[in-house]
Parts: structure tokens; C-alpha cells; sequence
């Protein structure tokens, strides 16, 4: 998956996806946001799925509902009902992206 991280003009992180993975870009913009704790947390449960230390996990956060499982992740958008479905490494990559983006963004 191909993310375009950039600032707005009010120099908050944005993320630009492919339509098909847009609830991705909207869970790091509204759900992580700048909270490196969180990204970082979902970094290690992400390990422990992968490494069947759990078998699945899930969350509700401001927008968005995202479900962990061996096999994928899905962000289910609270207000639209819409669906995304991606891999856990798809997913994975993301979120270390927003951070790399975040820690240079914040120097």
C-alpha cells in the first residue's frame, strides 16, 4: 500500500491512500493522530497476533472500529458503515510510516 504523508495547511499529518484503502488514511489521521504511545501499542499487538500470543483484538476509537485477527485487519467506519479490510503487515507498514512521518515532522 502506497501512502502520501504530508501537512495540511494548518500543518496537521494527513495521509493520502488509494481509495480502497481510504478508512486506513482516516484511522491514522483520526485515531492515532500524534499519539506515538498508541501507534506504538498497536505495533506490539499487531506482534502478538502474528506470533499467536492472542487471537484476535479490538477497539472503538473516535471515528473508526478496528478488528485484529490472524488474517486481517478491518477498520469499519462508525458514522459511514464503510469497510476496509487490509493485511496485518499492510496495516503494519502504515503505522510505522505515520510515525517515522510524525517523528520528522515534530524536529
Amino acid at each position: 500500500m502506497k501512502i502520501k504523508l504530508f501537512q495540511d495547511d494548518q500543518g496537521y499529518p494527513r495521509a493520502e491512500v488509494k481509495k480502497s484503502y481510504q478508512l486506513v488514511a482516516l484511522f491514522l489521521e483520526s485515531e492515532i493522530q500524534s499519539d506515538k504511545n498508541f501507534a506504538q501499542e498497536l505495533l506490539q499487538i499487531i506482534d502478538k497476533i502474528k506470533n499467536h500470543e492472542i487471537e484476535s483484538w479490538e477497539e472503538t476509537g473516535n471515528v473508526n472500529t478496528l478488528t485484529l485477527n490472524l488474517d486481517k485487519a478491518l477498520i469499519n467506519n462508525e458514522i459511514t458503515n464503510q469497510v476496509n479490510e487490509v493485511t496485518l503487515d499492510d496495516l503494519q507498514q502504515a503505522i510505522l510510516e505515520w510515525m517515522s512521518f510524525l517523528e520528522k515532522i515534530s524536529n
